[in-house]
């Protein structure tokens, strides 16, 4: 059974006038603990946020699964689904 975890993530993005922002998101990650579902999001961001990503909760969600038709909608929940493989 896989284990999903709600993950709050906070950095700062350059906005269009050029200002740094900070933007507090939120990615449900499929990890073995607490500690994996951390580090996976920092992984899964660093490419894209200059600065730095500051990990501001993580929680375990009550989800069991996925069902691939419904991934749609979970991204209307959550900005990213990032499986075990790797990015979606």
């Amino acid at each position: 059974m896989k284990t999903f975890f709600n993950t709050t993530v906070k950095y700062q993005k350059q906005n269009d006038e050029g200002l740094l922002k900070e933007i507090t998101e939120q990615y449900l990650v499929d990890a073995v603990n607490f500690t994996e579902a951390e580090a996976k999001v920092i992984e899964y961001l660093a490419p894209e946020v200059s600065g730095g990503v500051s990990v501001a909760r993580v929680s375990k969600t009550n989800i069991s699964s996925i069902i691939d038709n419904v991934i749609t909608s979970l991204k209307n929940m959550y900005p990213h689904i990032i499986p075990k493989t790797g990015r979606k």
